[in-house]
C-alpha cells in the first residue's frame, strides 16, 4: 500500500479508527526483545511452485542480520497444515458467511455460470482470469464433500492455534512471499494457485507486512512476508522498519527519469 515502511504507521491509524486500543500502535517494539521463526521451504504442496532459490537467499540474509546484529538467532519451523493452506482457503470460501468467491465474480448478483465462462476465456472474450475460473471450480467440487470440509476446517483451526501459540505476544514469523518472482503477463495462468502462500495468513485473519528486500539478478523485486499474531500488527510494522534500515527498502525496479 506504500512504499516505506515509515508510511505505514500513520496509515495504519486512519484504517484502524476504533480498533486502535486493540492494535495498540503507539506502545514501544524493541526488536532485540522479540522472538523470530521462519519457514524457509514455502507450503510443500504440489499444486504451488517452489520457492525461487533468491527468495530463499533473500530469507538467509535476514535471518543471517538479525544473529549478527543483534545476536538472536531465528528457528526454522515447519507446519504440515501448511501443505493444505490452498485447500483451507477454498473450504472456507465455501462455508463462511460471507459471499462465495463465484458470487464476488458477479459483484454479488448471483453465481457465475462457469461452463459459459470457460467457454469465454477459450475464445478470449471472458472478463475473468483463467486462476479465477479455476478456483470457482475448486470452491464448488469442495461444497460438495461434507467430510472434506470438516476435514479442512479443522486443520485450519489447528494451524492457526499452533502458529498463536508460536508467536504469542512477542513473536513473529517470517514467511516467504510468492514463490516465483515477479512473472511475464499472463504467466501466472501456468501457476493459478501460487497466491495461496499470502492468501492463507489472511484466511487466518494474522495481520503480515510485505517487506521489500532490494532487488533480484534480473532486476525483479525481492521481498518477504513478516506475520504476527492477532492484533499484534505493531510487531510486524516494527520489523519492516527494521529490515528497511538493514536492507535499503523499497528500490525502483526501473530507472526514474
Amino acid at each position: 500500500m506504500c512504499r516505506y515502511a515509515s508510511d505505514l504507521l500513520p496509515m495504519f491509524k486512519i484504517l484502524a479508527k476504533s480498533n486502535l486500543d486493540k492494535i495498540r500502535l503507539d506502545d514501544p517494539v524493541d526488536i532485540k526483545k522479540l522472538r523470530y521463526f521462519y519457514v524457509e521451504n514455502g507450503l510443500g504442496s504440489p499444486l504451488v511452485s517452489n520457492v525461487h532459490p533468491e527468495s530463499k537467499n533473500a530469507m538467509k540474509k535476514v535471518v543471517t542480520h538479525l544473529e549478527k546484529a543483534y545476536g538472536i538467532k531465528a528457528q526454522k519451523m515447519d507446519f504440515r497444515e501448511l501443505n493444505y493452506a490452498g485447500a483451507i482457503w477454498s473450504a472456507k470460501m465455501a462455508t463462511g458467511s460471507t459471499a462465495s468467491f463465484s458470487s464476488l465474480l458477479t459483484n454479488c448478483q448471483g453465481e457465475l455460470n462457469l461452463p459459459l465462462e470457460l467457454l469465454k476465456w477459450f475464445g478470449f472474450c471472458s472478463d475473468h482470469t483463467f486462476p479465477s475460473l479455476m478456483l470457482c471450480i475448486f470452491e464448488k467440487v469442495l461444497s460438495l464433500d461434507l467430510d472434506r470440509l470438516s476435514f479442512l476446517n479443522s486443520k485450519c483451526d489447528v494451524l492457526l492455534s499452533r502458529i498463536q501459540q508460536l508467536l504469542g505476544d512477542d513473536g513473529v514469523l517470517l514467511f516467504p512471499p510468492l514463490p516465483r518472482l515477479a512473472p511475464y503477463h499472463n504467466q501466472p495462468n501456468f501457476t493459478p494457485f501460487n497466491f495461496h502462500y499470502t492468501a492463507i495468513f489472511n484466511m487466518l485473519g494474522l495481520p503480515v507486512t510485505q517487506c521489500p528486500l532490494g532487488l533480484s539478478v534480473g532486476g525483479l523485486p525481492l521481498g518477504i512476508q513478516v506475520v504476527g499474531n492477532l492484533y499484534c500488527d505493531r510487531l510486524t510494522l516494527a520489523v519492516a522498519l527494521e529490515l528497511e534500515k538493514a536492507f535499503g527498502g523499497w528500490v525502483s525496479p526501473s530507472q526514474i527519469p
